[in-house]
């Protein structure tokens, strides 16, 4: 689980530029998307749509902000492409958020 879970952190920094991934030691990351970007609910929702599930951390309470989410670690392939559906909704969010 350890090399899984550093190689996701490791994605999650390739799919979202500025993300702050938690460093951890369970079977999911906590991380932070930037403040400059799409708005967190829409990247759940566009990656929900994929079956890719992001749980959006704002409900658990107030010092985690409405940036943070949690993203289980999986087998290999499945993180692979919970990166790809991450990395694409994060691209396209991004460029309709610039227009």
């Amino acid at each position: 689980t350890a090399t899984l879970r550093d190689e996701l952190a490791r994605g999650l920094a390739g799919a979202i530029p500025g993300v702050e991934v938690v460093p951890s030691h369970t079977n999911f990351l906590l991380a932070f998307a930037p403040e400059r970007g799409p708005s967190l609910r829409a990247l759940v929702d566009a990656c929900a749509v994929h079956d890719v599930f992001l749980r959006d951390v704002a409900g658990m309470g107030t010092s985690l902000g409405d940036r943070g989410f949690r993203i289980a670690v999986k087998d290999r392939a499945t993180n692979a492409r919970m990166l790809d559906v991450i990395g694409s909704a994060w691209r396209e969010l991004a460029l309709g958020s610039a227009r």
